[in-house]
């Protein structure tokens, strides 16, 4: 606190955790001397764990400690709201569920004109589902996106189209009524048509605006901030231009507008700048494509969670579209729904789910469903329309056999291309584990195990580099990683428990039968992070290099136990030959000696055989002296 007070800086980042006191009373005492520093608090625990205290603590926002960054903290006060802030703040919230409660209250008001004009449940849902739908669930899901992340325009987004669309259904209905089915029974008919005439164009602002602004809010980049800009006049002009028809209000303005006569001439203008509205729809598309390829990390799997919804939208458009819109229009309204839940888990919570495993299922499941209403519709409807039956029970049969023929082929196909694109050029987590246990059974020499294990483990996981590491004595040992070739393949690092490497982003304990062997360790690419289901598969693959790693440690140990022995006779060896030089040698030498003095003294006439003797025994003793390395002068040859 006294550093805030000296320093006066910018930005406070305070940590909830602190020893003495926490950071909501460090944060309550800098607010009560009256710093208006803003401040940024940040746990290692998630926002959650605090409940509604960091809601009241006046804080700015919350972000993580793993998700604690320079870009992190820009994005919470530079207005991104992505998916470092945690912030909620109250007035925010309620602004976010008043006008989706306004929204529905617009909607209740549409069903009640519908029963006042006597309008069956079948026509009413057959009319309005789609306005029903779009009106409760776009509103939920952005209610909760903007009240969690405020700067998120994506959120309002999801707020206002849906609002906007309700108003022009419900003015338009009530017009109708007052204007149309019972003339003068209600008052403000014209003022109603007047507001269904202009309603519907924030509408249009919405879809150009959410496409380019998603995930985070902002567009891709500063040079595409000319598409947001664009797209807000062209809804502005449209937007003027239908509310001069303020002289047309009544009856004829529930009609089309383009064909009323004494239309204004500023609204005929307008006509014509709507024809931008499909260019500003592509460009954000582009944007959106565009922000895919740039992305890594946590925004990839933001986008790819809206790619999902996308996806299944299209597909629900393509059946309704092969059933030539003999489905209920429920149907259609429906397949907005996975699209609305996709955003929000995006931007809110999209860590708790596995999305390329269920990108993968839907579009397999999906193509599979398209493939069954492609083959009905071909041979019942097609060749039925042709031959003039429409129910014709062969045909059915027909389309039925051929499909049941067909669907295996069809789904292996549709699993490899679906495989092809949420996965690129990685392989399934299946092939993955398929891949490790064959290479394991057929690799032999203990240099080519590990280094084929990292392989394995970095092209399965997507990551920069993948390390293997055994655990030898005390210490883990990087034995092999990859892609090799930087000269820095063996380090030494102490064991830890909280299952983390240095200069590794995730770390997994390799075990058999309890007993640590190793650890795999993997690096991402920068700005990418590690995923539950790539954790869950290197735990999968540590589970099935357990033995490996034993084997390998077996493998070592014995070259180890068999250089100790070859070491032990080397040594033992030379011991012998120190012995022999220093003692039996010497002592040979010192006989040698005694024996050519004793000769010396012994004279040839007084007793020859001793003589012969003792030449006999100075000869072999100066042969074994010899053999062993020394002279009988007492000097040594190298050994």
């Amino acid at each position: 606190m006294q550093a805030v007070r000296s320093l006066r800086p910018d930005l406070v980042v305070l940590d909830v955790q602190l020893p003495d006191l926490s950071g909501f009373e460090v944060l309550q005492r800098l607010r009560a001397e009256g710093v208006p520093t803003p401040v940024v608090l940040t746990s290692s625990r998630d926002a959650a764990s605090y409940g509604d205290q960091v809601d009241s603590s006046g804080a700015v926002g919350f972000i993580p400690k793993a998700e604690l960054s320079g870009q992190a903290i820009r994005a919470l006060l530079g207005g991104g709201g992505g998916m470092s802030s945690h912030a909620h703040p109250r007035g925010a919230a309620r602004l976010a569920w008043g006008l989706t409660l306004l929204g529905l209250i617009l909607l209740g008001a549409l069903i009640l004109i519908a029963v006042a004009d006597h309008t069956s449940m079948s026509r009413f849902v057959s009319d309005n589902s789609f306005v029903v739908v779009f009106a409760v669930v776009f509103p939920v899901t952005g209610a909760l996106v903007a009240s969690r992340h405020p700067r998120n325009a994506v959120g309002w987004l999801m707020i206002g189209g849906p609002l906007f669309s309700t108003l022009q259904s419900a003015t338009n209905a009530y017009a109708q009524h007052a204007l149309v089915t019972a003339p003068g029974s209600w008052p403000g008919g014209g003022f109603a048509s007047w507001i269904s005439a202009w309603s519907w164009v924030p509408l249009v602002a919405v879809g150009t605006l959410i496409v380019q602004l998603l995930p985070d809010g902002r567009p891709v980049s500063r040079r595409w901030r000319w598409l947001v800009y664009l797209s807000v006049t062209e809804a502005s002009v449209l937007l003027g231009g239908f509310m001069a028809t303020w002289p047309l209000r009544g009856a004829r303005l529930l009609g089309s507008v383009e064909t009323l006569p004494g239309v204004p001439t500023i609204t005929k203008i307008t006509l014509v700048v709507g024809f931008l509205f499909p260019a500003l729809i592509l460009a954000g598309i582009a944007s959106m494509v565009l922000r895919f390829v740039r992305s890594q990390g946590e925004e990839r799997q933001q986008l790819k969670w809206i790619t999902l919804g996308v996806v299944v939208l299209g597909l629900e458009s393509a059946i309704v579209f092969g059933f030539q819109g003999s489905l209920p229009t429920i149907v259609d309204a429906i397949a907005i729904v996975p699209l609305a839940v996709a955003i929000a888990i995006a931007i809110l919570k999209y860590r708790l789910y596995d999305i390329d495993v269920v990108i993968n299922k839907t579009l397999v499941y999906g193509s599979m469903a398209a493939f069954i209403t492609a083959v009905y519709v071909a041979i019942v409807v097609g060749i039925g329309r042709a031959i003039g039956s429409d129910r014709n029970i062969a045909l059915s049969i027909l389309a039925t056999a051929l499909v049941a023929v067909a669907f295996q082929p069809v789904r292996e196909r549709v699993q490899r291309l679906a495989n092809r694109v949420v996965y690129g050029k990685r392989a399934t987590p299946y092939e993955v584990l398929s891949d490790f246990s064959g290479g394991m059974s057929h690799a032999v020499a203990t240099e080519d195990l590990l280094p084929r294990m990292a392989r394995i483990v970095a092209e399965g996981s997507g990551a920069a580099r993948a390390d293997v590491w055994l655990h030898v004595g005390s210490e883990l040992v990087r034995e092999a990683t990859w892609p090799a070739g930087n000269g820095q393949v063996r380090l030494v690092a102490p064991v830890s428990n909280d299952r983390t490497l240095s200069d590794s982003d995730a770390a997994v304990p390799v075990r058999h039968q309890g007993e640590l062997l190793g650890v795999i360790g993997v690096k991402k690419s920068a700005g990418e992070a590690v995923t539950p289901a790539e954790l869950k598969l290197l735990e999968d693959l540590a589970s099935q290099a357990g033995l490996v790693l034993r084997n390998v440690r077996l493998i070592e140990e014995l070259r180890t136990s068999r250089q100790r022995l070859v070491t032990a006779q080397d040594e033992e060896r030379r011991r012998l030959e120190r012995d022999l030089h220093d003692g039996a040698q010497q002592r040979l030498v010192a006989i040698s000696l005694a024996l050519r003095m004793a000769r010396g003294m012994v004279r040839p006439d007084a007793n020859p055989d001793l003589g012969s003797r003792l030449d006999q025994a100075s000869e072999q003793l100066t042969l074994a002296c010899r053999s062993s390395g020394s002279s009988p002068g007492g000097s040594t040859r190298p050994s």
